[in-house]
């Protein structure tokens, strides 16, 4: 799930979204809706095919459960 939304404060747009491990994160800086907008469907393609970075510490473990769900089929 993501969202789009209007930083009153610092006076631009933001994207809400959930990573591959499910924490939330938050991307910034838009100047428009629709560039946040564009950037949403750019960051949701990536999340859903597995290619956005992740923690850096992640262990075999996690790479391996995050592989499984991804690619592999029941």
């Amino acid at each position: 799930m993501a969202k789009v939304r209007k930083n009153k404060r610092a006076n631009y747009w933001e994207v809400d979204y959930l990573d591959l491990f499910g924490k939330r994160k938050v991307k910034g800086g838009f100047k428009t809706k629709v560039e946040a907008e564009s950037a949403m469907v750019d960051i949701l393609s990536k999340v859903q095919t597995g290619t956005t970075p992740g923690d850096c510490k992640m262990t075999f473990k996690e790479a391996s459960e995050i592989f499984m769900r991804l690619h592999a089929s029941k």
